[in-house]
């Protein structure tokens, strides 16, 4: 079973096409089972759904209104027939550092009684405050090991640089030692155009790894939302062709190609 830990990682982010470029930093996550986000609280340094130096805020995510997020997931899940993962829902997540928070990407990793992974939502953010989640499972509901690839049509508009159209691809894997996801885009030609991950060690939630995430990368949010702009302006100054935000497209949850 997975519990309160800090995730110490690097996200790894490569395009392949039309020009190849890539770049690798650390960076920090939190890693919670949504019935025990109380396990969170660490006085004025940690805490969630409450003012502290770093904060998990259900309202960050979601719905957005606030509401509890574990409800949510099991409504999505069972509104799609998979009612295997009875067990908990963990959240994998930046928080708030000085009331500041951006998730491109942060994951529901939906377990079932026996601590497999039976699914898993990955809810993307993009820079113009608009979100989408990805909703995955087999088919036949098996649970879900560590080198399963997991498909879903890309429905979401995220980077000026790529177009909506394509697909994803996902490799998740979770014990209570490591964490990684891996995500590749095709085109929608079917080219691989782009691969990212993110992969490190999960240590305990105390109070010394959350200090020590927080000294290494104190603003990780404002620093992930800067490293992306910064991408963004060398793929400009290489003329990269532009691609004209789209309106966002509805439902704006949707499910993997391999579901029933």
């Amino acid at each position: 079973m997975v519990g309160a830990s800090v995730l110490r990682a690097t996200i790894a982010h490569k395009r392949l096409t039309p020009a190849s470029r890539g770049f690798v930093y650390g960076t920090f996550a939190w890693v919670a089972p949504l019935s025990r986000l109380s396990d969170l609280s660490r006085g004025w340094l940690a805490g969630a759904n409450r003012a502290a130096l770093m904060s998990l805020w259900e309202c960050d995510f979601g719905p957005g209104d606030g509401s509890p997020l574990e409800p949510w997931v099991h409504t999505l899940l069972r509104e799609r027939g998979m009612t295997a993962a009875d067990g908990d829902i963990v959240l994998v997540s930046a928080p708030r550092c000085l009331g500041h928070v951006f998730n491109p990407v942060c994951f529901y990793l939906a377990f079932d009684r026996t601590g497999d992974l039976r699914a898993f939502i990955a809810e993307v953010n993009n820079t113009f405050g608009e979100r989408h989640a990805y909703v995955l499972f087999h088919a036949d509901h098996r649970a879900i090991a560590p080198d399963d690839v997991l498909r879903t049509d890309k429905a979401f508009h995220v980077s000026p640089f790529l177009p909506r159209e394509g697909a994803y691809q996902f490799r998740i894997a979770c014990s209570g030692a490591a964490f990684s996801a891996h995500i590749h885009y095709f085109d929608g030609a079917g080219a691989r155009a782009l691969v990212t991950s993110i992969a490190g060690s999960l240590v305990p939630f105390t109070r010394g790894a959350v200090l020590a995430a927080f000294v290494r990368y104190p603003m990780v949010s404002a620093r992930a939302l800067a490293l992306i702009h910064w991408q963004a302006l060398k793929l400009w100054l290489r003329r990269i062709r532009l691609y004209r935000k789209p309106e966002q497209l509805e439902p704006r949850i949707t499910g993997s190609r391999d579901e029933a």
